[in-house]
């Protein structure tokens, strides 16, 4: 694990944690996917149709907030489909691909807000 880049001494790492622990929330209550569906365009509507606070490990998070999207259809085709490499530039490629994304940084909320209008 250490050649791997997953360990800080010999502690499980934050990339380490996220993949590896059952739990990482428990120590890294950050690391969490909050998804709400609302029925129409509006995130300040108070009527939504389904939230769902999603942890685990990464893996279990990504599969699951998958499976949150409206329509499963689309999501079980997602993982295939979708341009994922991992190098770090998916919020510019999306950006680039949709403008109208907005991005909200809350750090001492710890708080992290992507909204697709």
């Amino acid at each position: 694990m250490a050649n791997l880049n997953l360990l800080s001494g010999s502690s499980l790492n934050l990339a380490g944690a996220l993949i590896f622990a059952q739990t990482p929330q428990f120590r890294l209550p950050a690391c969490i996917v909050k998804a709400v569906a609302f029925p129409g365009t509006s995130i300040t509507d108070e009527r939504y149709l389904d939230s769902r606070d999603i942890a685990g490990k990464l893996a279990d998070v990504y599969r699951e907030a998958m499976a949150f999207i409206r329509n499963p259809i689309l999501a079980s085709f997602a993982a295939k489909l979708l341009p994922y490499r991992g190098l770090g530039s998916g919020i510019l490629r999306a950006l680039r691909a949709y403008p109208r994304i907005e991005f909200i940084e809350d750090r001492p909320g710890n708080l992290f807000k992507a909204i697709v209008a």
